[in-house]
C-alpha cells in the first residue's frame, strides 16, 4: 500500500464539539481513507468525550483513557459521494481540544479496507520516556502492510514535549501529527508501510521527558491478497479388487445362444364324447293291392 496524500493536519483550536478536515489531495473511488483523531483538555479538567462514527465510516479502535485522553481510528473505502465532498466533520460528545488529519492510500482492499489487528494500551503509572506496547504477534498475509499509531504522554507538568521516534516492526514512520497541550503532556500520530510482512509484537515511541501515564492506539490495513490455488489431478495408489466372477466384454462377440428344447410327453387321460351317427333313412315303396 502507498499513502498517496494527507489532509491539512487541524491545529488545535479552542473547545469544541466537531471538527471539519479537508479532503485529500487526488482522492479517486476505491482508495481507503483512515483518520486520526484525539481530544485532550488543557485546562486540566476531566474529558469524558468519545468520537462518533462518522456516517458510512468504520470505527477500527476508539477510546477515552482515565478521562484524559480520547482517540480514534477510522476508515473507509472512498465512494463517488466521498471524491465529490470537500471535506468531513467528525462529533466529539463533549467540547474539547480536537485535532486529527485523513490519509489517502492507494493499493487497499477495495471490498472492505483490510483492517487487520487493532491495539489499545493505557498505563496510568508508566513514569518513563519510552512508550513501549506488546500486542500479541500477529504477521500481515502479505507485503505492504498499512501501520498507523497515536501515541499520548501525560503528566502533571507543563513543557514543549515533543514525540519521535515511533516505530513498528517493518515500517518506517512518517508522523502525521504532533502537539504539546499545556495541561502536561502530548499527542501524535504516525504511519508506515512494511516493506516485506514481519510479525508485529510491539509498537513503540520515545517522549522528550518522562511521562507518568502513556496511551496509544494502533491499527493495521492489509493490502489485497491473490488467491492461488492448483488443478492438478490426484494420484492415487489405491489397490483394485480383483473381479472374481465373468462378464462380458466390450469388443468380444457375440453369439447368439441356440437352445435344445425338450418336449414333455402328455401323460394324462382325456374323456372322448360319444360320436352320434346318422341312421339312414328308410326307403319304402308303395304298391296299390288289386282288387
Amino acid at each position: 500500500m502507498v499513502v498517496e496524500a494527507q489532509s491539512t493536519t487541524s491545529a488545535p483550536g479552542s473547545d469544541a464539539g466537531t471538527l471539519t478536515l479537508t479532503k485529500p489531495a487526488g482522492l479517486i473511488v476505491g482508495e481507503l481513507l483512515a483518520v486520526v483523531l484525539v481530544s485532550w483538555d488543557v485546562s486540566g479538567g476531566i474529558n469524558t468525550g468519545t468520537w462518533a462514527t462518522l456516517a458510512t465510516w468504520s470505527s477500527a479502535v476508539g477510546q477515552n483513557y482515565n478521562n484524559n485522553i480520547a482517540q480514534s481510528i477510522q476508515y473507509k473505502v472512498a465512494t463517488s459521494g466521498d471524491v465529490a465532498a470537500s471535506d468531513f466533520t467528525f462529533t466529539h460528545s463533549s467540547s474539547e481540544r480536537l485535532r486529527g488529519t485523513i490519509l489517502r492510500c492507494s493499493g487497499n482492499n477495495t471490498v472492505d479496507g483490510g483492517l487487520g489487528v487493532t491495539d489499545v494500551a493505557s498505563n496510568f503509572s508508566a513514569n518513563s520516556a519510552s512508550f513501549n506496547e506488546t500486542i500479541t504477534s500477529y504477521t500481515p498475509p502479505v507485503d505492504g502492510a498499512l501501520i498507523i499509531m497515536q501515541v499520548a504522554g501525560d503528566q502533571n507538568s507543563t513543557g514543549a514535549f515533543t514525540i519521535t521516534d515511533y516505530a513498528a516492526a517493518g515500517g518506517t514512520f512518517t508522523e502525521a501529527y504532533n502537539s504539546a497541550y499545556s495541561a502536561g503532556g502530548v499527542v501524535g500520530a504516525a504511519y508506515g508501510i512494511q516493506g516485506t510482512s514481519t510479525a508485529i509484537t510491539a509498537y513503540t515511541a520515545t517522549f522528550n521527558s518522562s511521562m507518568i501515564r502513556h496511551y496509544g492506539q494502533l491499527a493495521v490495513f492489509n493490502p489485497p491478497v491473490n488467491a492461488s490455488g492448483s488443478n492438478t489431478l490426484a494420484t492415487t495408489t489405491s489397490a483394485t479388487l480383483v473381479q472374481s466372477g465373468t462378464c462380458d466384454t466390450i469388443g468380444g462377440t457375440n453369439v447368439l445362444t441356440e437352445g435344445n428344447t425338450e418336449t414333455f410327453e402328455q401323460t394324462g387321460v382325456v374323456t372322448s364324447p360319444t360320436q352320434w351317427t346318422n341312421e339312414a333313412k328308410p326307403s319304402t315303396t308303395w304298391v296299390n293291392e288289386t282288387k
